[in-house]
């Protein structure tokens, strides 16, 4: 199962690194030929690009790996971190971006960006648009929250090359308004910000050890109907660890069971729990006797 998981998520990656490549180039290229500071900026968020991939390239193979002694609940943080550092790319990207746009604001601009300017945004929207609807859905069929994220790196790419896309409209159009280019980049800069918060803040949660909202009150409920020796569950907390969940509860039983008849309850408890939650890796149950 890690092998074949691994290789999905190098293949849709390095498959993401070449598409990178020759987008970064062309904006770039064609932001400092045709004067756009817009453009350029787009240019070196789709370069930040390379910096998640590799993490995710390389992160997979670690954080994909069994429990062992050392490491009881696994390695699935390393996958949080991956996360969390894909996060913090964009928002690097984001200041930086939006430091130079404002810089450069009041300074006149002697050159109009070019219609190749236009050409490189609608290609870029494309082609980072395919590669996030790609990459969210191996995401999503392996449940990587790393590749997941790193889809929504692809999509900011695309969304930030609709205000590029608009300036140089109106920029042509209208001369005068040249600063509307800074604008553009100031905007991408907005955007990225607040995809690098909603990227990073579960994984916080996650690390804080913050109570998951998994919902397995239904299936708690029949068990107790199923047993008749459980009075009721309690104390019921779930924790993330990557990409897998672990729950944690407690259970009342009537006072007159003997201690083995309380553990093979609590097996096959727990066996119930995990074939109705897929996303559940295991389950500790306390016994209380009432």
């Amino acid at each position: 199962m890690q092998e074949g998981y691994v290789k999905k998520i190098r293949n849709i990656t390095w498959f993401s690194i070449v598409a990178n490549v020759l987008l970064t180039i062309s904006k770039i290229t064609i932001g400092i030929v045709a004067n756009s500071q817009a453009l350029i900026a787009d240019g070196v968020h789709s370069l930040s690009d390379f910096a998640t991939d590799g993490a995710i390239l390389i992160g997979a193979k670690f954080w994909s790996k069994d429990a062992d002694e050392q490491h009881p609940y696994g390695h699935g943080r390393i996958e949080t971190l991956i996360t969390i550092a894909i996060g913090g790319a964009l928002a690097a990207a984001a200041i930086g971006i939006g430091y130079e746009a404002m810089k450069t604001m009041a300074e006149p601009s002697t050159h109009l960006p070019g219609w190749s300017v236009m050409v490189v945004a609608i290609l870029s929207i494309a082609v980072k648009e395919t590669l996030y609807r790609m990459t969210k859905k191996v995401g999503e069929k392996v449940n990587s929250r790393a590749l997941i994220a790193n889809a929504w790196h692809h999509r900011t790419d695309a969304i930030s090359s609709i205000p590029v896309f608009v300036i140089v409209i109106a920029i042509r159009i209208f001369p005068q308004y040249s600063f509307l280019d800074n604008v553009a980049a100031l905007i991408v800069a907005l955007l990225l910000l607040k995809i690098a918060w909603d990227i990073a803040k579960p994984c916080f949660a996650e690390l804080m050890e913050a109570q998951i909202h998994v919902d397995i009150s239904e299936t708690l409920l029949n068990i107790e109907k199923k047993y008749p020796e459980v009075q009721e569950f309690h104390k019921v907390r779930i924790r993330r660890v990557g990409n897998t969940h672990f729950a944690e509860l407690h259970m009342l039983t009537d006072g007159n069971t003997s201690v083995k008849k309380a553990h093979d309850i609590t097996e096959l408890i727990t066996q119930d729990l995990l074939e109705a939650h897929e996303d559940l890796g295991d389950v500790t149950i306390h016994v209380e006797p009432k």
